[in-house]
């Protein structure tokens, strides 16, 4: 279809947006986080984040894209919210040291 040509600039800016999400989940595991998103150049490359991102929330952000171009506003804010909810669901929580900026 006409949407295959944007197809892999939105699955750049959704791996961009996912980094922070990505990288706490690699955070929990104890590996190495990364330094920057990954660039896919075509519809067959392979996605090397978690499939808490790839699989749950990407379908999500995809689809606000979708409906964005077709210019559903409510569905694509239905499919954004989604997409965040499952981000953040996504996510992993981890334990760091905080430094006591005011000295008490």
């Amino acid at each position: 279809t006409e949407l295959n040509s944007f197809i892999v600039p939105w699955v750049n800016i959704l791996l961009q947006e996912a980094l922070p999400y990505e990288n706490s989940i690699l955070r929990y595991e104890d590996k190495v986080e990364l330094a920057e998103a990954p660039v896919v150049q075509n519809m067959s490359d392979k996605l090397f984040y978690h499939d808490s991102i790839v699989r749950s929330a990407f379908p999500y952000g995809l689809a606000s894209w979708l409906f964005q171009d077709d210019e559903n506003d409510y569905r694509t804010e239905k499919y954004r919210n989604m997409y965040i909810a499952a981000l953040n669901e996504a996510a992993k929580m981890t334990e760091e040291s905080i430094a006591d900026g005011y000295g008490g």
